[in-house]
């Protein structure tokens, strides 16, 4: 839907740009639920991409396309708050529907509804939900389908583990019910694509759940760094003082899941369907917002492209004809951690080194303690000689 824009040169340059200039993502955001252990660097991607699927659902024309791309790059330069910008955004827009439909006077009523209703009509009647999945799945989803929850998953094994940890009063760490065969979309975009880079949000809540603990790395899991999953599951057994048996179990399911979420590169993998098969409501009063001329246009068209229905329950199967996929790349950053089977033969050789220390340290005194009794005993007999 939107592939022949991230491959334009000018939107691969802004990308590169946000990638590496803090003056394009180190900005301020309110977005703390949208974004759980996100980066800033993929917060402010997540927005370009956002604004380029708005572009294509509303204006859908490639004559602006450049003038939009170029104001995309003003927005993120000028602009310290993700907020403001998503709000300069929409205002664009905004200004390029106004300009398409060649709308004069937009405190006039009758405009005003031309435009409102172009808007509500593109974006929300013909528009999407979005469901963000892991990456792992595309492939199978493009040939059998979408069919909620019928695919592979170790489901049996997180029950268990989100049963130890309720042991040690964490109380449902998984937050999800397993034996609902549902998933849920989102009419928000941004949601949406955080969902797919930190899903399956099971696995995110056990590896890299900062409530479990402050010092817990939220971003452990997003960043793709197995090394520092791990510390993270060990500084919550050592807190908790898991037992041996439940920590080997975890790690095991932990490993498999990894594993099996690692077999395709990790993209975000976003599922679109159009509303019209929902059972949702969006309450928007299209003859209101148009007949309150104080109301800015501006402010009346946010109030349409306001995210409403962020958890919609669909438990129902998708023929590939309902549906299209788009896969987007992440902004990924080096990590230094180490591979699973790195981990695992680092762990050996450390435990080799602290029980060869443990047994050196105890030879050592023993040996100390020997020839100290050794020199008591010469001095002694030294003593008594002379004595």
């Amino acid at each position: 839907m939107i592939d022949e824009y991230v491959r334009r040169a000018d939107v691969k340059k802004l990308i590169e740009n946000i990638s590496s200039n803090d003056k394009y993502y180190l900005k301020n955001n309110e977005f703390s639920n949208v974004f759980l252990g996100i980066d800033d660097k993929n917060k402010a991607l997540f927005i370009l991409y956002e604004a380029l699927l708005k572009y294509k659902i509303i204006i859908n024309d490639i004559v602006h396309l450049d003038s939009f791309v170029e104001q995309l790059d003003l927005l993120y330069r000028k602009l310290s708050d993700f907020n403001d910008i998503i709000i300069g955004i929409n205002k664009f827009i905004t200004r390029l529907c106004i300009k398409k439909l060649n709308i004069g006077d937009t405190s006039n009523y009758l405009n005003r509804k031309l435009l409102l209703d172009y808007i509500y009509n593109a974006y929300i009647v013909n528009g999407y939900y979005l469901h963000g999945f892991s990456s792992c799945y595309s492939e199978s989803i493009k040939v059998l389908g979408f069919n909620a929850e019928d695919y592979e998953n170790y489901y049996d094994d997180f029950r268990q583990v989100n049963r130890i940890f309720n042991k040690y009063n964490i109380i449902n760490v998984c937050e999800k019910n397993f034996d609902r065969k549902e998933v849920y979309f989102t009419d928000n975009i941004l949601y949406a694509c955080s969902s797919s880079l930190r899903g399956p949000m099971y696995y995110y809540n056990i590896v890299s759940n900062s409530d479990i603990d402050k010092k817990i790395d939220a971003y452990a899991y997003v960043k793709d760094d197995y090394n520092a999953v791990i510390k993270n599951l060990k500084r919550i057994f050592y807190i908790y003082d898991f037992s041996e048996a439940d920590k080997k179990f975890i790690l095991e399911v932990v490993e498999k899941e990894w594993k099996l979420l690692h077999r395709s590169e990790k993209k975000i993998s976003l599922l679109l369907v159009k509303r019209r098969l929902f059972n949702s409501k969006d309450n928007i009063d299209i003859n209101k917002l148009a007949m309150n001329t104080e109301l800015d246009i501006n402010e009346a068209v946010d109030n349409i492209m306001y995210s409403r229905n962020n958890r919609v329950a669909f438990s129902q199967r998708l023929d590939a004809d309902d549906f299209e996929i788009i896969e987007l790349d992440p902004i990924k950053e080096k990590v230094e951690g180490l591979k699973i089977e790195e981990v695992d033969l680092k762990e050996k050789e450390e435990k080799i080194a602290y029980d060869f220390q443990n047994n050196y340290g105890s030879a050592t005194v023993l040996l100390l303690a020997g020839a100290l009794l050794v020199s008591l005993g010469v001095i002694a007999t030294i003593l008594f000689v002379l004595l």
